[in-house]
């Protein structure tokens, strides 16, 4: 869905992208709370998930839009921030509900809710808030400006003066936008019909090299960062379970047993939670040391550190000893450095392209970083069977790969985008 939504959103507009793709994805993440088949549980996930894809990627724009270039990058670390927040409140809202014993018995037995289906209807409200909320913003200005709306444009540059200085709208300095595209296909389906034409230079010299750039860096971060932050639950509840002594015997193959055993499910208990509670907190520290850097050191910098740094630190999860606590620790560490890695990508995937393209680019550039995720949550139980070290040298590799793929390149793009008012836009 990455596609359709970066060409509605670039022709259409990013407010209402962000008010009904949250609304429709929270009342399709209801039905999926109350489903009572796998088969209508399937089905619904997977609509959810097409649906928030595309406010996900206007997200990210959207912000950018609204911010101006010195400070922007800074706001993308902390939308990531907010992220990092949700990935440490949701293994404490599980273990708050999934854990209990809950079964609620609703119109004559039609309909059972387990403790899991409270879970997801928790996790439903969260975007029909978010829905609610975008009501209350306005459009994108810039979005206004490349559409030719440019007095409509300024009408919210005057709202937003006036919630940011409390002064009157009248008193704003600026009187006149300067024309950036003629008006021409304003709205709805001639906007639609015209925007086949605005997005194709997505896809032609200079700015295809530059997406499929960045894109192949975002697939070996997300490679590396979410195969360890997807895997390690199951990691932790494997070692608890067995009384391993390492994370290497957790997961080395067991032979094959000569009789046929019943199936034990793995109880997972309140510390596997708090693990992943944890995990998803070491990243509060380097966003707000990262948020620091970022303007000082520059985002190529902080995303090619941050990405070999991550790449040693899960290069020694098979060294870790007998205790648990090592491997929280090495864990947080890797996926604290890896998330800012990524959070940086983000800032520079946005200053890489002007206006009329960016949420197309960016709705690519995360629809690559979940290409990455899929691969390597498949490839890591197949590495496994060959013993410890593989899938864990194979994640290594990807984000050692992350930083080369553009630092070499990415500054003179940065510097020609600048030049021609595209980072400013």
């Amino acid at each position: 869905s990455a596609m359709v939504w970066g060409y509605v959103s670039d022709t259409l507009g990013r407010r209402s992208i962000l008010v009904w793709g949250c609304l429709s994805s929270g009342l399709v993440e209801v039905v999926a709370a109350i489903s009572q088949s796998f088969t209508m549980l399937l089905v619904m996930r997977f609509a959810s998930g097409f649906l928030f894809n595309g406010p996900f990627a206007v997200l990210i724009s959207y912000l950018a839009e609204l911010h101006r270039a010195d400070i922007r990058a800074r706001v993308i670390l902390l939308s990531s921030f907010f992220f990092t927040l949700a990935n440490t409140t949701l293994p404490l809202l599980a273990w708050a509900i999934i854990t209990q014993d809950w079964e609620f018995t609703l119109f004559g037995g039609g309909m059972v809710l387990h403790s899991w289906n409270i879970f997801l209807l928790a996790t439903a409200m969260v975007p029909l808030l978010t829905g609610l909320a975008a009501v209350c913003l306005p459009e994108s200005p810039k979005f206004l400006m490349s559409r030719g709306r440019n007095d409509e444009a300024l009408v919210i540059l005057k709202k937003i003066y006036s919630w940011n200085t409390g002064r009157p709208p009248e008193t704003y300095p600026i009187t006149r936008l300067a024309q950036e595209k003629h008006p021409q296909r304003g709205r709805g389906l001639e906007a639609l019909q015209g925007g086949v034409a605005q997005l194709s230079p997505l896809f032609r010299r200079p700015h295809a090299a530059w997406l499929l750039l960045i894109c192949v860096a975002h697939v070996c971060c997300m490679f590396g960062a979410n195969t360890v932050r997807l895997w390690y639950p199951q990691l932790a509840a494997m070692i608890g379970s067995e009384g391993n002594a390492s994370l290497c015997s957790a997961i080395a193959p067991q032979p094959p047993a000569d009789e046929v055993t019943d199936c034990t499910p793995i109880e997972t208990d309140m510390l596997t939670y708090l693990q992943n509670a944890v995990v998803g907190a070491g990243s509060v520290l380097t966003y707000g040391i990262g948020g620091m850097l970022i303007n000082r050191c520059g985002k190529k910098m902080v995303a090619g550190v941050c990405g070999v740094m991550g790449a040693v630190f899960v290069g020694l999860l098979p060294l870790v000893g007998s205790s648990s606590f090592p491997v929280v620790a090495i864990v947080t560490t890797a996926l604290a450095l890896t998330a800012l890695c990524s959070a940086s990508l983000s800032s520079i995937a946005v200053d890489l392209f002007p206006t009329s393209l960016r949420v197309m680019a960016m709705a690519v550039f995360l629809m690559s970083g979940r290409m990455g995720t899929i691969s390597g949550t498949i490839v890591f139980p197949i590495l496994i069977d060959f013993g410890c070290l593989p899938p864990f040298l194979t994640i290594a590799a990807a984000l050692m790969a992350t930083p080369p793929q553009w630092t070499i390149y990415m500054r003179e793009r940065l510097q020609e985008t600048s030049s021609r008012g595209y980072i400013s836009s």
